[in-house]
């Protein structure tokens, strides 16, 4: 007898998402649809208060949803997945009573069930653009896995459960930060890097490369930043700046040196 074939991390990262999609359609009337272009990946539209919100979902994943929801004629109003999150995030923030974009409520069990289904998209778009092996899809793989199991500790655990283990995870990244932003003392040479912001949280830079900057050999950082509006600003310690900008992942240090 042949054992089942193991999950691919990309089919287990699209499990993840699937599973917190189907939380919403038990939430907000919701059906499915078929896309033409995407033949086996059935979408499931979400109609929300802050509007439509639709995903494609693999055909192991249906089971998961909720038995008995109707398929419709394709009904999707052209929203990009940038506005799709913009709606997501503005339930939470209508539910809390405040305006913004891209977050939740904190201390809720949603904040920690959102922040799941953006870290599985970053990293289906992300996928194609990375090797195997190579550090960036480690770090996405290793984005969905961190935030599943805080998700599940909101869940099951409650949230304050979930806080503790984001900033468990806080404190391992900045050990790490660390080490990768430091010059090495036996090479005190400048070190140069790009900010590339793969998600745009704030809505004021958008995405790419973002900033340029240096790590000089005291550990202190300048950043230059790009667009219209361009400005610098200096950092005592090149691991602050990272903590600050980097937004759980949504922007990435690359160094160039």
């Amino acid at each position: 007898m042949t054992a089942p074939a193991e999950a691919s991390p990309l089919d287990a990262a699209y499990s993840e998402r699937a599973r917190l999609v189907a939380f919403l359609t038990r939430v907000y009337p919701s059906h499915w649809a078929e896309d033409p272009e995407s033949p086996g990946w059935p979408v499931i539209c979400v109609h929300s208060p802050a509007g439509q919100m639709c995903w494609h979902v693999g055909s192991d994943d249906v089971p998961l949803f909720p038995a008995g929801l109707e398929t419709r004629a394709n009904d999707w109003d052209g929203h990009t997945t940038a506005q799709k999150y913009e709606r997501l995030g503005a339930l939470g923030l209508a539910a809390a009573g405040r305006s913004g974009r891209f977050s939740a409520a904190p201390g809720t069990v949603e904040h920690y069930v959102w922040r799941l289904i953006g870290a599985t998209d970053r990293m289906a778009a992300g996928w194609a653009e990375t090797a195997p092996g190579s550090p960036r899809r480690n770090e996405l793989w290793r984005d969905v896995h961190s935030a599943a199991d805080i998700a599940a500790a909101a869940m099951e655990e409650g949230p304050a459960e979930a806080e503790r283990m984001t900033q468990a995870g806080r404190a391992m990244r900045e050990r790490e930060c660390l080490r990768r932003v430091s010059v090495p003392a036996d090479d005190p040479q400048p070190r140069r890097f790009q900010l590339h912001r793969d998600v745009d949280v704030s809505g004021v830079s958008g995405t790419g490369i973002v900033a340029d900057g240096v790590v000089w050999p005291d550990g202190s950082a300048d950043v230059r930043w790009r667009g219209d509006r361009p400005s610098a600003v200096h950092w005592d310690r090149a691991e602050h700046a990272e903590q600050i900008h980097g937004h759980a992942g949504a922007t990435r240090f690359v160094l160039l040196d």
